[in-house]
């Protein structure tokens, strides 16, 4: 298993011929992600090897994988519901909540347990995820 450090020098590596302006670098990274990057050192251990794959193979990172729930738990459904009032909608499906953009966030280091996926997680994790995105609406909507 590489360190961060490890896999920030081998990421740069392979972006270095592709990428001279840092801004230009970062930017790209958050369009593969799915958020702004501001930082390399910053990205998940996950997130740094999913940029490698991609720029190595070509293939895309699918962040879904990250929001996938189990219907029957009542704290999924919250975290679904929380990310709908944040309006985080599926485009095709609008009374649905995307899965994409809630995956993106469950694996950014904005998420209190960045890195996991939802059904990997605690229940005392979850509860993390539920009182951040509570955070969140709360703070959307007072505005």
């Amino acid at each position: 298993m590489k360190t961060k450090p490890q896999l920030i020098q081998q990421l740069m590596t392979i972006v270095s011929e592709k990428y001279s302006d840092r801004n230009a670098r970062l930017a790209d990274f958050g369009k593969i992600l799915g958020y702004k990057v501001i930082s390399t050192t910053n990205l998940t251990d996950i997130e740094l090897t999913e940029l490698i794959h991609c720029y190595t193979t070509g293939e895309l990172p699918n962040p879904t994988i990250y929001a996938y729930f189990e219907n029957e738990n009542p704290q999924h459904r919250k975290v679904l519901s929380l990310a709908k009032q944040l309006g985080w909608r599926d485009v095709e499906k609008p009374t649905f909540a995307s899965l994409h953009i809630l995956g993106c966030w469950i694996k950014s280091y904005r998420c209190p347990v960045a890195g996991k996926t939802l059904k990997k997680m605690e229940p005392q994790e979850v509860s993390k995820v539920i009182f951040a995105l509570e955070q969140m609406v709360i703070k959307k909507f007072k505005r």
